[in-house]
């Protein structure tokens, strides 16, 4: 793995040898929201599975109502509380979790959702390494984790993060965008549209 640092609002992203293209920047709501929506209205890409990553900030309701909605799967939530504290979680938000959808359709209502006083990140990557990736959530409980699963084992990963409560912003809201060496051009010519 080549970790040759890229700029980034608060430290530095480590570059990856599937790594094509990676940056951040400061957004408005306009912005991802244009992001997403493009997204949800591309065709299935073969062999491609997407998930949604909340990092955090919701109650436990947030995920049993998603739990509800044809056309996605909730993979798993957890509440990011340390273990002395998780009977707090109860009357405090904070609940992080991974959703699949299975209907593009569902993808706009679910990254807004789980965006929401948050971080929400959208996860395109090859079916391939799907359990791998389940697992490391389950087990590091961390999206720079997750990011680095993703980058070290995919040459065609998108990743589409969005930082909405982020105080250096002046618009509270951050972009993060990391895609593969042999990302579907579909996805990227998205990024360039808006």
């Amino acid at each position: 793995m080549d970790e040759t640092p890229l700029t980034r609002h608060s430290g530095s992203l480590k570059r990856y040898h599937n790594t094509e293209f990676e940056y951040d920047k400061q957004v408005d709501v306009s912005r991802y929201k244009y992001v997403v929506e493009r997204i949800s209205e591309l065709s299935p890409i073969n062999n491609k599975v997407i998930y949604i990553f909340g990092a955090g900030k919701h109650s436990k309701i947030t995920y049993k109502s998603l739990e509800g909605i044809k056309g996605i799967e909730v993979a798993y939530y957890y509440s990011v509380l340390p273990t002395i504290l998780k009977p707090l979680s109860i009357v405090v938000a904070s609940y992080a979790g991974i959703v699949k959808i299975l209907d593009n359709s569902e993808l706009s209502h679910v990254f807004k959702t789980l965006v929401y006083r948050s971080m929400a990140g959208l996860y395109i990557f090859d079916k391939g390494i799907e359990a791998g990736v389940i697992d490391v959530v389950k087990r590091e409980k961390d999206i720079g984790q997750l990011d680095s699963f993703i980058k070290e084992n995919d040459r065609g990963y998108f990743i589409y993060q969005v930082d909405a409560d982020n105080k250096e912003s002046s618009t509270g809201i951050y972009e993060i965008v990391s895609y593969g060496v042999e990302c579907p051009e579909g996805l990227t010519t998205v990024l360039q549209l808006s």
